[in-house]
């Protein structure tokens, strides 16, 4: 871990014993699962052992779940609540120091061919299909409004006046968009305004700049969708096809420093 204080470095090497410790008594292995502290164990020897890589940070999110037989008021499940809170202050400190030492580019570098491709290959890839193989579990069972969605956008348009204003902003899209525009910004613009109906000019906030709370390089968003201080839709637009580099890449890494904000 060279170029990190020595304080800092103590500190991240002093923690990551601590956890190990505790993770390897008797007391705390009679109530967890042995495969999570495995991989937690692992990567607290790669820390006490001074490497400084991404990937090891994903040790740190290993869950430690307890085993359905465990007394829970043992002392190994008062050594989990300790184990859990000295990994959380070791995994921010040492994500600190990977970010310094190797940032993840922002949206705009992103974006481009090759940089995306290479940062898709590694540990912390955005999971988004690009390429195939980096996908996570169905959007649907992560969160009930994913299913929901799914739902109502295979079933029939019902009839009602929501309905009848998103059709009418889909056909002026339709109508407009394969116009040609000068700039982006006027192509933004008539696409904000095609979408009034149902998505009032208003609620878009422009040029928004986002940063991840553990990142050192943030980014801007073209457009951002917001009811109640949510983010609903976050946009980047392109004067043609093709010109530019991957927008798709850029807001997937947009979407994933909000998500991080």
């Amino acid at each position: 871990m060279s170029g990190i204080s020595k304080e800092t470095k103590d500190k991240i090497i002093t923690l990551a014993n601590i956890a190990r410790r505790i993770l390897q008594a008797s007391s705390t292995q009679a109530v967890v699962n042995q495969t999570d502290v495995s991989v937690i164990l692992d990567a607290l020897e790669s820390v006490a052992s001074g490497v400084l890589a991404r990937s090891v940070l994903n040790g740190f999110n290993q869950p430690i779940r307890v085993l359905d037989d465990a007394d829970k008021s043992s002392q190994g499940m008062l050594s989990i609540e300790m184990v859990k809170a000295g990994i959380e202050e070791l995994s921010k400190l040492y994500r600190h120091q990977v970010e310094l030492k190797e940032p993840i580019p922002p949206p705009s570098s992103y974006a481009k061919n090759t940089v995306w491709v290479e940062w898709q290959e590694k540990a912390n890839a955005i999971l988004c299909f690009r390429p195939d193989g980096k996908q996570g579990l169905p959007l649907c069972v992560l969160d009930d409004v994913f299913r929901e969605f799914q739902q109502q956008a295979t079933a029939p348009l019902p009839s009602t006046p929501d309905a009848r204003r998103a059709l009418n902003a889909a056909f002026n899209l339709c109508y407009t968009m394969p116009n040609h525009f000068a700039t982006e910004a006027d192509r933004s613009e008539m696409f904000d305004t095609c979408l009034d109906p149902i998505l009032p000019h208003q609620s878009w906030r422009k040029g928004v700049h986002i940063r991840g709370k553990t990142e050192h390089l943030g980014g801007h968003v073209g457009r951002i969708y917001e009811q109640d201080g949510l983010a609903c839709i976050l946009r980047e637009d392109k004067v043609e096809t093709g010109t530019g580099d991957d927008v798709y890449m850029q807001v997937s890494r947009s979407y994933q420093l909000y998500v991080e904000s």
